[in-house]
């Protein structure tokens, strides 16, 4: 149950996930199929600051190869971001990088970061979809926004539960 927020504005951008890592075990009784989810951690990582000061966070597959992602971004950063690489470059490397570890896991990435341009900083925020349909979008940077992914719908029946309703006062009723 994961889910990724990032929030642009004009003074910034915001990346934020959570930290809960579930175990899926999926069961078959003939042409019934039960999957039972487990809490396996709530420390996990899913959002990461590169060298270059641009941000990854992630949702989806949880793993490539039986081993958590969270390794393999921290290894993609290491071997392959440096301080000046242009983040409008890191969306296609990280769409090639996970494509030779497992081109079928469908992983969730935003990849958010600043473009210098003649001495102006422009926002630059990407949505990339790993797995057989790849794909890579550039969020719009003209106005203020946001963009999530993740199990959206169950968070927000886990949101909505808890959002309390304003008391609504009238002025005039005060004495």
């Amino acid at each position: 149950m994961s889910l990724i927020v990032t929030v642009y504005v004009n003074d910034g951008i915001i990346m934020a996930s959570d930290s809960r890592s579930t175990l899926t075990n999926t069961i078959r009784n003939g042409n019934q199929i039960i999957q039972n989810n487990f809490p396996l951690s709530d420390a996990t990582f899913k959002t990461f600051l590169c060298s270059n000061n641009c941000g990854i966070s992630t949702c989806g597959a949880a793993s490539y190869n039986n081993k958590p992602i969270a390794g393999f971004i921290e290894k993609f950063i290491q071997d392959f971001i440096k301080k000046d690489t242009p983040v409008a470059d890191m969306p296609q490397m990280l769409l090639d990088y996970f494509d030779k570890i497992d081109n079928k896991s469908v992983t969730i990435f935003h990849i958010c970061g600043y473009e210098n341009y003649e001495g102006i900083l422009n926002q630059r925020i990407y949505k990339i979809i790993t797995g057989e349909n790849k794909q890579i979008h550039e969020m719009t940077n003209s106005a203020q926004g946001a963009c999530w992914d993740g199990e959206i719908v169950k968070k927000k029946k886990i949101l909505q539960s808890q959002i309390i309703k304003p008391q609504i006062i009238s002025l005039q009723n005060l004495p």
